[in-house]
């Protein structure tokens, strides 16, 4: 039987899920740099394509497209969760787009780039609203 590689992506985000408690994930959040956002859906767009969780639980969130640029409007606080087994990151900010949305981490996971054989993070936050893929180069 051959399986694809999306059975063993599934599979090595839920070996990380069960393998790891909160200080594990908190450790792969706060890790190196901030994430490069590749996709966002919502129902407002953005004008920097960036997030970045800090190990103080202070994070810098996205300039959301169509308000003044106000600094206090990028940061927040985020705190981890953990509920029926899945982890969840909830913001705190001044901006309204984000503040108390909390984002379930449907995926956090290491890829292998075969082309170039170096390696990348993924991540993915999903909340009632609002979906982000974002990634990270491990140097």
């Amino acid at each position: 039987m051959k399986l694809d590689s999306s059975y063993y992506k599934l599979l090595t985000f839920l070996i990380i899920l069960i393998g790891c408690n909160n200080n594990n994930i908190e450790r792969h959040l706060t890790a190196r740099s901030g994430w490069v956002i590749y996709e966002f859906n919502a129902s407002f767009n953005i004008k920097t394509p960036g997030i970045a969780f800090r190990e103080d639980h202070t994070c810098s969130l996205p300039m959301v497209g169509g308000n003044d640029y106000i600094e206090k409007k990028t940061i927040g606080t985020w705190d981890l969760q953990r509920k029926n087994k899945k982890y969840f990151v909830k913001i705190k900010s001044l901006n309204p787009k984000f503040n108390n949305v909390e984002f379930e981490i449907s995926s956090l996971e290491t890829i292998q780039d075969s082309t170039t054989m170096g390696k990348f993070e993924k991540l993915v936050l999903k909340s009632d609203s609002i979906q982000i893929i974002c990634y990270r180069i491990l140097l």
